[in-house]
């Protein structure tokens, strides 16, 4: 059993550490959260798509839909903000509401900082959990989201400002756990973005920080003539560990050199030669030999890119 806020509301529930869903009764729905709209299940994975549930014994749980609620460990005080889950409504009785073992474990990814913070929420939590045995549990489920090899990037605990125009590096929080040093990883923009209209955010390849609470900072480019704020914890993609990175070898009779970029003159008339040109890409996080190879790549394929924003390139 764990206690826990659903709406601001303290209830007792079972967490399933072999679930990765919520699921209400629609009878336990109706008594505790009657003003909340039942909404259709196509909204979680679009049209068309489908939802089958099965219980341990194989047998389907049927469901009516989900639910949008606020949830919060019981115990925690020290987060201010509250995790947005859906929670699907089903059909059969249940006395308890059922919280799927990834929303515990997103709520402790949280105070990877601070085991102790962890070990005290879980303790005020799980009351029937015994106080030598919380250490166990907190690295557990905190083993289980760095054995993945995927994690969230979040910004940190502060808004970020973009200036119209540019491209910010912003600062994201990871939870990997204990990394080597310099350890490639893949970001990925989440695929449904809440962020604001004009920014944008492409995969990337990168390197993180070192330690139990690691960082990784992600390029995001405001194409807009307004300045706009990214709020604290926003949730930017993904990161995928990538075992290794090997670079293209070269052609022995063919070598790269450094270039640099070559202001734009406007577009080349018919029959004379285009100007050698490098789109701006930021390659800062790679090695410097892995540069070389990007840069002449770039610049072999430069007419795909856009030199201007009434210039389209050509494919």
């Amino acid at each position: 059993m764990v206690k826990c806020l659903i709406q601001g509301k303290e209830v007792e529930a079972l967490w399933d550490t072999g679930s990765q869903v919520c699921v209400v009764s629609r009878k336990w729905q109706q008594t505790h959260l009657p003003l909340e709209v039942l909404r259709n299940v196509e909204e979680l994975l679009g049209a068309g798509g489908e939802l089958n549930l099965e219980a341990m014994n194989g047998t389907d749980i049927p469901f009516d839909g989900w639910i949008e609620v606020r949830f919060k460990l019981a115990g925690d005080d020290t987060t201010a903000d509250e995790l947005t889950v859906p929670v699907l409504v089903g059909q059969k009785e249940q006395e308890y509401p059922i919280i799927g073992f990834n929303v515990i474990e997103e709520v402790l990814s949280q105070h990877s900082e601070n085991p102790q913070a962890a070990c005290n929420i879980i303790q005020q939590s799980f009351p029937l959990v015994h106080h030598t045995q919380v250490g166990a549990l907190v690295n557990l489920i905190q083993s289980r989201s760095q054995d993945t090899g995927t994690t969230t990037a979040k910004v940190r605990k502060r808004d970020v400002m973009l200036p119209k125009g540019e491209a910010t590096r912003v600062k994201c929080q990871i939870h990997f756990g204990p990394v080597p040093e310099g350890m490639p990883v893949t970001f990925e923009p989440k695929e449904h973005s809440e962020l604001p209209d004009g920014l944008e955010l492409s995969e990337e390849l990168t390197k993180i920080t070192p330690g139990t609470s690691s960082h990784v900072t992600i390029l995001v480019r405001n194409n807009t003539d307004r300045n706009i704020v990214i709020k604290r914890r926003t949730e930017l993609g993904r990161v995928h560990m990538v075992k290794s990175v090997l670079p293209i070898p070269n052609p022995p009779d063919q070598k790269y050199t450094q270039g640099e970029e070559k202001p734009y003159s406007g577009a080349t008339s018919q029959g004379h030669e285009q100007d050698e040109w490098e789109p701006p890409v930021d390659l800062s996080q790679l090695e410097e030999n892995e540069q070389l190879i990007i840069r002449e790549m770039l610049r072999q394929e430069a007419g795909a890119f856009a030199r201007s924003d009434d210039y389209v390139g050509c494919v």
